[in-house]
């Protein structure tokens, strides 16, 4: 089945294929030659671009030019050369590491980090003599408080109280459609934050006020229908608002938090882990669930090779030096 979202990729490749043959005076068609030049032009663009070549981009291209060409049976030397070509392409996107994977080990941010800071910011507003710096403060807690373990896309963070963002059972639950790219059909998300998440989301509500306002400014702020995050003025955050806070304090961008949930729990909780991931995550197909269980497995390996090397080498300087437990040398 081909749907809108598969015909206008598609649709766009050929596209930029035609302008290719143009550039380079070739009568337009698919061919093999044609084919060729058109991946060199992509893989030079993507090479130029500042992550450098990234083999999931020409893989993308290619395979949209093999959905066409079988789509509409055109001669089989062609569809073959193709996907001949296509499978090489995805070995060579197989062995280079996605670059939010890279991102995330260049900080070393993991979800239980990013909570860390998220409390610590949160504590450390008894030390904070202005309000309006106590208000950004809170605002940026709740930022990392919540949305690693409510990995919103970038369009769905904007969270409004009595729209999509609801006290019920004494827990702060998230409940809103959304809409994925090009999709036709939204995803309804039900989310539940535990306590030490919500609490973060009552410290905005309650700013510098007692305690016992906040069972009525949930009621009111739901009532209004107020966004959860404001300026110190009273004033609505622009959209970007989330993202660039996020980034700004981790060094990761916002769309990363999917990926730091998906490792930390396949790497505590195996696939359930993974199940739990997809589920906050918004994701239902088989495909990303086997992507991340294999992600995880390299993943755990690693650190497992890590930990025995580690482990061989304090078996060395143990004999060697005469080491005790504790890795501290003793003179012989």
């Amino acid at each position: 089945m081909i749907t809108p979202k598969i015909l206008k990729r598609t649709r766009e490749k050929l596209c930029q294929l035609a302008w290719s043959c143009r550039e380079a005076g070739l009568p337009i068609t698919l061919s093999e030659h044609s084919v060729d030049r058109f991946q060199a032009a992509v893989s030079e663009r993507s090479r130029l671009g500042k992550n450098g070549l990234r083999w999931a981009t020409v893989r993308a291209t290619i395979e949209e030019l093999h959905r066409f060409a079988r789509f509409l049976e055109l001669d089989q030397s062609l569809v073959q050369f193709l996907a001949g070509r296509r499978a090489i392409l995805e070995s060579r996107e197989r062995c280079q590491k996605a670059l939010k994977h890279f991102e995330l080990a260049r900080t070393g941010n993991t979800t239980n980090r990013v909570l860390d800071m998220a409390d610590g910011l949160l504590d450390g507003l008894v030390a904070v003599d202005c309000p309006l710096k106590r208000h950004r403060i809170r605002n940026a807690a709740c930022i990392l408080g919540v949305y690693p373990i409510a990995p919103l896309r970038n369009a769905s963070a904007y969270l409004v109280l009595g729209k999509n963002l609801f006290w019920v059972h004494d827990e702060w639950v998230i409940d809103m459609k959304i809409q994925k790219t090009q999709s036709r059909n939204p995803h309804h998300l039900v989310l539940p934050l535990a306590f030490d998440h919500g609490k973060f989301i009552d410290a905005i509500l309650v700013g510098d006020g007692p305690e016992t306002m906040l069972a009525e400014r949930r009621a009111q702020a739901m009532s209004v229908r107020r966004p959860l995050f404001v300026l110190p003025n009273g004033a609505p955050v622009a959209e970007s608002y989330i993202p660039r806070i996020f980034k700004t304090l981790t060094e990761n961008s916002f769309t990363t938090t999917r990926t730091m949930l998906h490792t930390n729990e396949a790497i505590e909780h195996g696939s359930e882990g993974t199940q739990y991931s997809m589920i906050s995550c918004h994701q239902r197909g088989r495909e990303i669930e086997k992507k991340y269980q294999l992600d995880t497995l390299a993943r755990t390996a690693v650190m497992r090779r890590q930990s025995a090397g580690r482990s061989r080498r304090a078996r060395y300087l143990a004999h060697e030096y005469g080491s005790d437990v504790s890795g501290t040398q003793i003179a012989k």
